[in-house]
């Protein structure tokens, strides 16, 4: 199918080596993912289903070497055959776990506005939705290095990996509010100018319409 493809939409730029390739990434929409009053100490938030490619597990046990262990409260919003795995290890390990089967995409930005950090600790992604909607939501954001990641460490997040380096900045982004509300500030920017998805919207029906 690729080869009788006029173009190519790709979201990475990794991908751009292909003939006849264009980036268009995925986008979100900052009017409506935009930052809320006020975060909600302590409450650290990830999304996606849950397997072990998202290596909740590794979150988990981030949390648990936490010196802030006792003040943090670790939600989790999806579904998967991970749950009860999950459910056990942040008892054996003392972490405070609420697990959100689903909510409606909307109520989402409800979260991402009350959330002190958003954490996504995959071991393999693209460019998931969820850290672009977070980042618009202005939400201090703590990552692993994967493919696609648009957080640039140490200006709009942090990325890390290993438990224990994981432990250190998720307390160095609760214990900074300073820094916690800069690069949720420097996320949003990035968002704004990039990933706004009204002009991406524009720009892929223009190419559209030209082939």
């Amino acid at each position: 199918m690729l080869r009788l493809a006029d173009k190519i939409i790709v979201t990475n730029p990794k991908n751009l080596k292909l003939n006849r390739t264009v980036l268009i990434p995925n986008g979100v929409d900052p009017l409506q993912f935009r930052p809320g009053k006020a975060r909600q100490p302590g409450l650290v938030l990830s999304v996606g289903r849950l397997v072990k490619q998202k290596n909740y597990s590794g979150l988990i046990e981030a949390v648990g070497l936490s010196r802030l262990r006792r003040r943090i409260k670790l939600v989790l919003i999806g579904r998967g055959p991970e749950y009860n795995r999950l459910i056990k290890l942040a008892k054996r390990k003392k972490v405070s776990l609420k697990i959100v089967p689903s909510v409606a995409h909307r109520q989402l930005i409800n979260w991402y506005q009350r959330a002190e950090i958003f954490a996504l600790t995959s071991k393999i992604e693209g460019q998931p939705k969820v850290l672009l909607e977070a980042m618009s939501c202005a939400c201090a954001c703590l990552t692993t290095p994967f493919s696609g990641n648009l957080i640039k460490d140490g200006v709009s997040g942090l990325v890390e990996t290993g438990e224990g380096r994981l432990t250190r900045q998720l307390d160095r982004l609760l214990t900074r509010p300073g820094l916690n509300r800069k690069l949720g500030q420097s996320a949003r920017q990035v968002i704004i100018k990039g990933y706004n998805i009204r002009p991406l919207v524009e720009e892929e029906i223009k190419l559209l319409k030209q082939c």
